[in-house]
């Protein structure tokens, strides 16, 4: 038979026990929040990344799209019809005369 000091020591033994296995429970959910934590702002980085991306893409096809409609209007503007200066001189140069 246990004495009661042996019973109490026992007793203290298993509560001691019962709050480190909590304790390490709390730290364990704690570093579980805070990968989840981590691994959100880490999306959520790579989500703004993703975003200044394609709107870096998106203002070099407009600014592609506005030197196009220049040079389109550079075009018309020298050759009339989309023609450039260059092959309106060769044709003015068959014909015999200049621009």
């Amino acid at each position: 038979m246990t004495s009661r000091g042996e019973m109490r020591g026992m007793r203290e033994e298993e509560e001691e026990e019962e709050r480190r296995d909590e304790r390490d429970e709390e730290d364990m959910e704690e570093k579980k929040d805070e990968r989840v934590e981590e691994d959100k702002e880490e999306e959520d980085e790579e989500d703004r990344k993703d975003e200044r991306e394609e709107e870096d893409m998106e203002e070099r096809e407009d600014e592609d799209e506005e030197e196009r409609k220049d040079e389109r209007e550079e075009e018309d503007e020298e050759g009339g019809d989309g023609r450039g200066r260059k092959k309106m001189r060769r044709e003015a140069m068959d014909e015999g005369g200049g621009i």
